[in-house]
C-alpha cells in the first residue's frame, strides 16, 4: 500500500495559462516519464504479488507433529495426514494432529486414507470409523489413496468399484473427498476404464519430480487437472519426515491483488484526455 501510496501521480500543475509554453512542456514531458516509469515498477511489483499469492506449500505427514510454530517458519502452510492404515486401522497420531493444525492457525489440513482392501471392513465402514473417530476436529478434505499396486487385487475392476465406494460413502458423510494417485499405479491398480463417479471429487497428484506446478499431469480417473500435487520427499523438517506438497492458492488476495494492479497500472484520466497545453503553444 504504502508503495503505491508513494508512486501515485503529482497533482496537476496549479500554473496559469500564461505561462511559458516551453516550461510546460518540459515540465509535462517530465511528469509523463517519471510517471512511465513508476508504472513499470509498479508492474514488476504486481507480479511479485502474484507470484508469492498463486502458490502455498504445505507436508504430508505420517508421525506425530512436535512443533508446529517451527513448521510456519519454515514456510508450511497446510498438513496432508494419515487417517487411516493400508491395515485397516485408524492412525493414532491424526485427531491430535488436526487439533493442533487448527490451534497454530496452520490455512487448513485434509487427511488422506490408505484403504484395506483385505480387511472384512466394508469400504463405507472404513469411512464411517474415520469419521466417527474424528469427530470434533476440522479437516478440508479426505483423500484415497491409490499407490502401491502390492496392495491391491488383480481384479481391476473390483478395486475400481471399491473406491467409488468410498468416495460415495464421503459424500453421504457431507465430506469432500478425492483421489491422490498418478496415472500409472492409477491404471495399474484401477485399470484405464475406471474413473471416479463422483464429479465433485478432486485430484491430489503424487508426482515426486521436485517442481512445483501441474505441466506434466496426464489425465486419468475422469480427471483433467490436480488440485494438488506431492511434488519431493521424503525429507525430514522439524523433527518430522515427510513429503512436500504444492497447491495454486485461490484465495481473495489473489483477486484484490489483481485489482490493485489494474487500477495503478491502467492509463489515468488526464492520459486519456490527451496533453492540457495551453492555446498559445
Amino acid at each position: 500500500i504504502f508503495f503505491f501510496l508513494m508512486i501515485r501521480r503529482p497533482p496537476r500543475s496549479t500554473q496559469g495559462v500564461s505561462s511559458a509554453a516551453s516550461d510546460v512542456y518540459k515540465r509535462q514531458v517530465s511528469t509523463q516519464s517519471t510517471w512511465g516509469l513508476m508504472r513499470i515498477l509498479a508492474i514488476v511489483f504486481c507480479i511479485l504479488l502474484f507470484k508469492t499469492s498463486l502458490c502455498i506449500n504445505g507436508i504430508t505427514v505420517w508421525e506425530k507433529v512436535p512443533d508446529y510454530i517451527c513448521l510456519k517458519r519454515s514456510g508450511v502452510d497446510f498438513l496432508q495426514v494419515r487417517a487411516y492404515t493400508n491395515l485397516g486401522q485408524i492412525d493414532p497420531n491424526v485427531k491430535d494432529t488436526l487439533l493442533g493444525a487448527e490451534k497454530n492457525m496452520l490455512r487448513f489440513a485434509d487427511i488422506y486414507i490408505n484403504p484395506c482392501v483385505s480387511c472384512e471392513k466394508t469400504p463405507e465402514e472404513q469411512i464411517q470409523e474415520v469419521v466417527s473417530h474424528l469427530q470434533g476436529a476440522k479437516f478440508r478434505r479426505m483423500w484415497i489413496v491409490v499407490q502401491h499396486a502390492d496392495r491391491w487385487p488383480e481384479d481391476t475392476d473390483k478395486n475400481c468399484k471399491f473406491v467409488n465406494r468410498m468416495i460415495a460413502e464421503a459424500g453421504k458423510q457431507k465430506k469432500q473427498s478425492g483421489i491422490a494417485s498418478d496415472i500409472l499405479p492409477w491404471e495399474k491398480v484401477m485399470g484405464k476404464n475406471c474413473n471416479v463417479q463422483d464429479k465433485n471429487a478432486k485430484c491430489w497428484w503424487i508426482m515426486h519430480d521436485k517442481k512445483e506446478n501441474y505441466l506434466k499431469f496426464k489425465p486419468f480417473g475422469g480427471f483433467k487437472t490436480p488440485i494438488l500435487k506431492e511434488y519431493d520427499g521424503p525429507t525430514h523438517i522439524c523433527s518430522n519426515e515427510i513429503d512436500w506438497d504444492y497447491q495454486k492458492d485461490q484465495h481473495i488476495v489473489m483477486h484484490l491483488h489483481y485489482l490493485t494492479c489494474l487500477l495503478y497500472t491502467s492509463p489515468s484520466p488526464r492520459d486519456q484526455r490527451g496533453s492540457r497545453m495551453p492555446s498559445s503553444a
